[in-house]
């Protein structure tokens, strides 16, 4: 029985009892209570109830024995690992000292819980509070991993000494680290990260933890991901084995871009079916991480489809989508635009892409972002030719070297495809440079994509297109022969025209089926006369006839006898054609004129 008497009756202790225990257990209502388990039995058939009513009205009849008993409770619900369900009691019930040493004792625990959605007010119910000092380094995660306010963080940062011992310096490295992450400074990020790391020389804390997925994490973004496998790896075992599912999704999702980034389809979807297994396993759907490992799934998607047919599959999300007008469904859009460009949907995309362009005016965001809607950009152009906006992006091209970010990487890839587009490709002793510094990372994406971008610009016969086919035919999708098909339509049928092809079956077979699907004439019959209105970009009437019948595949003694005009006549309109619309051979033209002539 209980020491002092009970003003209320024992069964709405029982029933507070329960609400604190979340069971109707009686045995473990009993160690609540700090009763004989046949005292609570007695008490009668009890509910289990979610609502906290009965818990509220002991403490207003029995403040006392309710506050003895709210402490043991708390007590034990940290020894049976269920913080989660005592950090909303602890804020609605729980006096300062109680929440403080929850969070001492449990509060990383909850950061990197399914429902860590109570840490946020648990640590703003104790921030003016004596002693709030000591959860200074969970705030500080909490702004940076999941309020995503990394400025609150910086700020804070700058008013903390650094010999402050609220704030030991692994931790605050480890801090560091993310915040470089989150501002786009990789270099800066991977400095910070291997200092958190050497601070903590195993992985049984979760501060421990956090500086392993910073370091992770900053590999990846400073372009060496196949460094990152292992530490990512050994990180997701420490999650699973310290019940961490937020955290090792956030390290599936870093995981994943490794995988990505360095070709290895076979692992990135061994990382996403992994992610999928764990966010199931723990109800979680909400997660950032869970976007992110999404975005990758479309792309593997893409990638894995047929030439300008885009992959049809049932696979379960892993995310819902977001909200259009949110500001993290930038990259989502993104996707949305290169599925528009992938099915040569021009017309449609060129909304999507404008509307991303607005967008990225009018807000700040991180580079990888950037980089993505160039490639869209960059793709659209490819079909029309905008000479000054491929400036532009040929103007983005940083230096390469050790040193090199994983966007800088991409940055440079994307501007050496500006070049080829604008028919100014770089030096090719530059692009061998460029090669081997992406080779020596094992980054297997870039590599392919440069070397598409290098066969444009150079001789058929040459190296770049018969490694690039040679990749291709082995177990990759043509994504990049979509993207870049007008200007691989002229290369690809040159090198079908030289006789070391004979000694290549494999790639000569590829060579002729991405050609084929390049060159398909459009579904109208070949003897329909030519389209009337007004004629796309500055061409005359007369050069839009003889473009469209191009892209009929006319030959030019049969556009002659078409339109009733002798062959010089025919020749000299198209050579205008080509200079007005920078088209550098028949198969271009042919492609053109379907995108101009069939836009979606």
């Amino acid at each position: 029985m209980p020491t002092d008497p009970i003003a209320s009756s024992t069964a709405l202790a029982v029933r507070a009892a329960a609400v604190l225990a979340g069971s109707n257990d009686a045995t473990e209502l009993a160690t609540v209570l700090g009763w004989p388990v046949h005292e609570v039995r007695a008490a009668g058939p009890i509910e289990l109830a979610v609502d906290p009513a009965p818990l509220a009205e002991w403490f207003r009849a029995a403040p006392d024995d309710a506050a003895r008993t709210f402490a043991r409770a708390l007590a034990w619900l940290q020894s049976q690992g269920r913080v989660e369900q005592a950090a909303p009691l602890a804020l609605a019930f729980g006096t300062t000292a109680q929440r403080l040493a929850l969070l001492d004792d449990a509060g990383w625990l909850l950061l990197w819980r399914p429902r860590r959605a109570v840490l946020g007010p648990l640590l703003a119910s104790v921030s003016m509070e004596p002693g709030a000092d000591a959860v200074l380094p969970l705030q500080l995660a909490w702004w940076v991993e999941v309020e995503r306010v990394p400025h609150a963080a910086e700020r804070r940062l700058q008013h903390t000494a650094t010999d402050d011992p609220a704030l030991p310096l692994p931790l605050r490295a480890a801090v560091h680290s993310r915040l470089a992450q989150v501002f786009d400074d990789a270099r800066g990020a991977l400095r910070w990260a291997r200092q958190a790391v050497t601070g903590h020389p195993n992985d049984l804390t979760p501060a421990a933890l956090l500086a392993r997925y910073a370091l992770g994490l900053a590999l990846v973004d400073a372009g060496h991901p196949h460094a990152a496998l292992e530490p990512l790896a050994a990180l997701v075992r420490a999650c699973r084995r310290d019940g961490l599912p937020m955290l090792a999704l956030d390290a599936f999702a870093a995981l994943a871009r490794a995988h990505d980034e360095l070709g290895d389809a076979p692992g990135l979807q061994a990382t996403l079916a992994a992610a999928q297994t764990l966010a199931r396993e723990h109800g979680i759907d909400d997660a950032p991480a869970l976007q992110l490992l999404e975005r990758l799934r479309r792309l593997q998607g893409l990638r894995r489809a047929s030439f300008a047919e885009p992959e049809r599959r049932n696979e379960t999300p892993l995310a819902p989508a977001l909200p259009p007008t949110a500001y993290e469904a930038f990259p989502n859009l993104v996707l949305d635009a290169l599925e528009l460009l992938q099915a040569d949907a021009l017309d449609a995309a060129t909304e999507a892409l404008q509307a991303l362009d607005r967008r990225q005016a009018q807000a700040f965001h991180c580079h990888k972002w950037r980089n993505a809607h160039l490639h869209a950009r960059l793709w659209w152009l490819a079909r029309r030719p905008q000479p000054a906006v491929l400036a532009e992006a040929m103007a983005l091209q940083p230096a390469v070297d050790d040193a090199s970010t994983l966007v800088e990487l991409h940055q440079a890839v994307l501007a050496a495809a500006a070049a080829a587009l604008a028919g100014r490709p770089l030096a090719a002793d530059l692009l061998v440079a460029w090669q081997a510094q992406l080779g020596a990372r094992r980054l297997q994406r870039l590599q392919q994509r440069l070397a598409l971008i290098q066969a444009i610009g150079a001789p058929p016969d040459t190296d770049p297109l018969l490694g690039w086919l040679t990749d291709q035919a082995a177990d990759l999708g043509p994504w990049d022969a979509a993207w870049l098909a007008p200007k691989l339509a002229t290369v690809l049928e040159a090198l079908l025209t030289t006789p070391a092809i004979v000694r290549h079956p494999a790639e000569r077979a590829l060579a002729q089926r991405l050609l084929q699907q390049m060159l398909a004439p459009p579904p109208a019959p070949a003897a329909a006369p030519v389209e009337p209105g007004a004629p796309p970009a500055d061409l005359t009437l007369r050069e839009w006839e003889i473009l469209q019948l191009i892209g009929r595949h006319y030959t030019n003694e049969q556009i002659a006898n078409q339109l009733n005009v002798s062959l010089a006549t025919v020749k000299t309109h198209i050579n205008r054609v080509y200079g007005k619309l920078s088209i550098g051979s028949r198969a271009e033209a042919v492609q053109r004129a379907h995108h101009l002539q069939h836009p979606s």
